[in-house]
């Protein structure tokens, strides 16, 4: 937010990209959720799955979050920032 000027255009691409990672991630944890909470018989397999799917959701949605804080922060001192918080 603070890179944003703390407001969000939804217009903005890297914005749009960040909402969708972010739906597919919160997305994949509710349906794990619901076929949880029917009891639903669940294998091994369909976990582990389950589990690889959202990690590569994780994944986007961070790379997505830190693309838009450097391209947003475009100053030398708090891009130089970011990069290294990014880094580490």
């Amino acid at each position: 937010m603070d890179v944003c000027g703390n407001t969000l255009d939804h217009t903005d691409r890297h914005i749009r990209r960040i909402e969708a990672a972010y739906n597919q991630l919160s997305q994949g944890a509710q349906y794990v959720y619901e076929q949880m909470e029917a009891k639903k018989q669940i294998s091994g397999d369909w976990v582990r799955n389950e589990l690889i799917v959202s990690a590569n959701a994780y994944q986007a949605f961070t790379r997505q979050v830190w693309e838009t804080i450097i391209e947003h922060s475009k100053t030398g001192d708090l891009h130089q920032v970011h990069k290294a918080t990014q880094v580490a």
